[in-house]
C-alpha cells in the first residue's frame, strides 16, 4: 500500500488502481494492527461508503468477464460476491 502514495505525494492528476475488495483480506497476526485497520484491503477501503465523503471522485468498475476459471467453478463466486454479474467467457 505505501507505494501507492508515490504518485499521490508526487502531483500525478489521475491515478488507475487495478483491484478487488472480495478478494481475501491481508492476514494480519498482530493485534494491534489490526485495531489500526490493517486486517482491511486497500480496496475495500476505498469502497467503504465512509470513504465516499472524503473521495467522492472514486468509482469503481467492476469487470464482468472472466476468462481463467471453469464456468462451473466461476460460478459461485460470480454469485456468492459478485450478485451474479461475473460471467464466464469461452
Amino acid at each position: 500500500e505505501p507505494s501507492t502514495l508515490v504518485p499521490l505525494l508526487h502531483g500525478c492528476q489521475q491515478l488507475l488502481l487495478v483491484g478487488d475488495q472480495n478478494q481475501l483480506p491481508p492476514t494480519v497476526t498482530s493485534q494491534p494492527a489490526a485495531k489500526g485497520g490493517l486486517d482491511q484491503s486497500l480496496f475495500a477501503r476505498l469502497v467503504d461508503p465512509a470513504v465516499a465523503d472524503v473521495a467522492p471522485a472514486l468509482s469503481p468498475k467492476l469487470l464482468s468477464r472472466q476468462y481463467r476459471m471453469h464456468p462451473g467453478i466461476a460460478e459461485f463466486p460470480s454469485f456468492r460476491f459478485y450478485d451474479g454479474l461475473v460471467k464466464s467467457v469461452p
